[in-house]
C-alpha cells in the first residue's frame, strides 16, 4: 500500500491561476518596494514563503521564472524591476495583462515608477 500524500499535488506543466499570478506578483511588488526604499530583503526567503503557502504545488525554479517574467513586463513599460531576476519573455497574454494590473497599477499609485528623465 502507497503512503498517503501530506503535500499538495504538483501543478508542474499545469496553467497558472490568477491567484497564483496574484500571489507572485504582490510578493514581486513586496520585493521593489523593499528595493526602491533600500531595505534589505532576501529573494531567496520571498520564493521560500510562496512555496510554503500559495504557490505549495509549483517548483521554486517556476516560482524564479515567474518573478523573471513580471521583469519582462516591467522592463516592456519601462519601469524598475527587481535586481537578480532578468526579465524573460514568452508570458502568456492573459498573464501579461493581469501582471500589468496588479503591477504597474500598483507602481502608478506609489512613488516606484520610470526614473525622470
Amino acid at each position: 500500500m502507497k503512503a498517503q500524500e501530506t503535500t499538495p499535488a504538483s501543478r508542474h506543466g499545469q496553467s497558472w491561476t490568477d491567484d497564483e499570478i496574484a500571489a507572485t506578483a504582490g510578493a514581486y511588488a513586496a520585493m521593489l518596494r523593499d528595493q526602491h526604499a533600500g531595505r534589505p530583503f532576501s529573494k531567496a526567503d520571498v520564493v521560500k514563503e510562496l512555496l510554503d503557502g500559495p504557490l505549495s504545488g509549483r517548483s521554486r525554479k517556476a516560482v524564479e521564472y515567474r518573478f523573471c517574467n513580471i521583469s519582462a513586463v516591467l522592463s516592456n513599460r519601462s519601469l524598475p524591476t527587481v535586481e537578480g531576476f532578468k526579465p524573460l519573455p514568452h508570458v502568456a497574454k492573459k498573464h501579461r495583462a493581469l501582471i500589468a494590473r496588479l503591477i504597474v497599477g500598483a507602481s502608478e499609485q506609489s512613488d516606484v515608477g520610470p526614473d525622470p528623465k
